[in-house]
């Protein structure tokens, strides 16, 4: 079995689709500050204040830390909620070490699907607040 450096190749693919990761960061950074008043809601006294700093330093694994373990506590259409968790994983998953086997086409593709979580959400935001 031939060894890989999946750590190499996740910041080689972050250093060679360094814009596409930064809007992708961007938009899933937008998309957490329109959710955070949805999310106060349910969160736990000291959870927003961590979702708002995680949000301000742009640490997107520390965004996914206050918010996905509360998935239980979001009740009804939970369609937002999942929208962004998703796509923040399909962020991490994009940038990280964790699949041994993803391919840079694989990486590529969790990018986009993150992009499009985050549309997604922001664009159900901006609908809510007009209705």
């Amino acid at each position: 079995m031939t060894y890989r450096n999946v750590a190499a190749e996740a910041q080689a693919f972050y250093s060679k689709n360094r814009s596409q990761c930064e809007h992708a960061q961007a938009l899933l950074l937008k998309a957490t500050t329109e959710f955070i008043p949805e999310a106060a809601k349910v969160l736990d006294a000291k959870e927003p204040s961590r979702l708002v700093a995680a949000v301000e330093s742009g640490n997107i694994p520390g965004i996914l830390a206050v918010l996905r373990p509360a998935a239980s506590r979001f009740k009804g259409s939970t369609d937002r909620y999942w929208l962004l968790i998703d796509g923040l994983g399909f962020y991490l998953d994009a940038l990280g070490s964790y699949w041994r086997y993803l391919s840079e086409d694989g990486r590529s593709r969790y990018l986009k699907w993150s992009q499009e979580h985050a549309q997604q959400l922001i664009s159900l935001t901006s609908s809510a607040v007009t209705a």
